[in-house]
């Protein structure tokens, strides 16, 4: 009965990390961006000591989701079970911690347990992990000194190959793009289209005359003053459909709101959420390749238009200046533009707001590319 327990609950915490760790491997800059608001919040409420670690967001996701699937591998194949499941078990503390100090304080709204596929309440993420934490308990006290055919060399090898295959894919992913899209502005998505709800709020009131209680919906509403309101009722059952995907999808300049004009024609956009950032990314090679894609890109009657951070005029002008980029710039709120393209710079082509292709700096494409887009 105890080996029993002991491997369900290897299985279900095993299968479980794995899913998760697969999940944020394929975007590790959503966890990077997650670790960083963690960052800030623990600055602001310990001391400014966990700034240290902000610039090394990106290395501790992958560090830490790479993790996750070798635990979650190592457990299903009973490998080294000692050094596993103590490893396991400072792990799930570590991740009951930062779930219970955002659903306590209210501080992060979502933990991205499950980066964009799956979107957890602090509540639910914090209840997620104590579940957890009672599976790998009892992993942890009934299942860490079984042997395994893989405590061998040949285990050993094997998890070797696993790390290297499960690190490397992180890696391509942040040096890429995510290799699979999940986030609202994938290509063949219109983006004011999903600026607004899929639904209009529907309301059933409740209102009482002469004692008795009527039921009335929006457009039957009485206009006879001598009702009383009782209460009313939210008929829509499924509430996510009455909020906008895409919320916040805002472009500015000196010159007012340029929203509109993005999303109308053939665009090509240079996104840059940290312009100091993109500076240092450029180094290595990128810039000629964009040169050459905004020239063409513009032969071919696509319009290029620079959207980067508020408040970043004067390193704008000089990003501009050293990389001789002529293009305008509008600004734009750096929590959209890192939605937009996973990448800084990245490249995202629009026709009337709807996403035709992007693009990582590391992968800018030839004009051929673009010219396969006006078809």
């Amino acid at each position: 009965m105890v080996k029993i327990i002991n491997t369900i609950s290897r299985i279900i915490v095993g299968c479980l990390f794995i899913f998760s760790g697969l999940v944020k491997l394929n975007d590790p800059y959503g966890t990077a961006f997650k670790l960083e608001e963690y960052f800030h919040v623990f600055s602001a409420d310990f001391g400014s000591f966990f700034e240290v670690f902000t610039p090394y967001s990106l290395f501790l996701s992958i560090a830490i989701v790479g993790l996750e699937v070798i635990l979650g591998i190592a457990l299903l194949l009973n490998y080294r079970m000692k050094q596993t499941t103590w490893i396991l078990l400072l792990l799930i503390v570590f991740f009951t911690f930062l779930t219970f100090y955002s659903f306590y304080f209210d501080k992060v709204k979502e933990c991205g347990c499950f980066g964009t596929l799956i979107v957890l309440t602090p509540k639910q993420s914090f209840i997620k992990d104590l579940i957890l934490l009672f599976f790998i308990l009892i992993i942890f006290f009934l299942g860490r000194n079984q042997v395994s055919v893989f405590n061998t060399l040949k285990g050993d090898l094997l998890m070797l190959i696993v790390s290297f295959v499960t690190f490397y894919t992180g890696y391509h992913a942040a040096n890429h793009l995510p290799y699979f899209d999940l986030l609202n502005f994938k290509v063949g998505n219109n983006i004011p289209q999903l600026m607004k709800a899929e639904e209009t709020p529907k309301y059933k009131f409740i209102l009482s005359k002469g004692g008795k209680e009527f039921e009335f919906l929006q457009e039957n509403y009485p206009s006879d003053t001598s009702y009383k309101f009782v209460r009313y009722e939210l008929l829509n059952k499924d509430t996510t459909k009455l909020v906008p995907k895409i919320i916040g999808f805002n472009v500015d300049s000196d010159e007012g709101d340029k929203t509109k004009e993005i999303l109308t024609g053939k665009r090509l956009l240079i996104t840059i959420p940290d312009v100091n950032k993109a500076f240092k990314n450029c180094e290595g090679g990128c810039v000629e390749k964009l040169r050459n894609l905004i020239t063409q890109s513009e032969k071919m009657g696509f319009s290029p238009v620079i959207l980067t951070e508020p408040g970043s005029s004067d390193v704008m002008e000089a990003f501009r200046h050293e990389l001789q980029l002529a293009v305008p710039y509008y600004f734009m709120d750096d929590v959209i533009l890192k939605m937009m393209v996973r990448s800084n710079p990245g490249i995202l082509v629009l026709k009337d707001g709807t996403v035709l292709e992007k693009w990582h700096y590391n992968d800018i494409p030839d004009s051929d590319k673009l010219k396969m887009l006006q078809k």
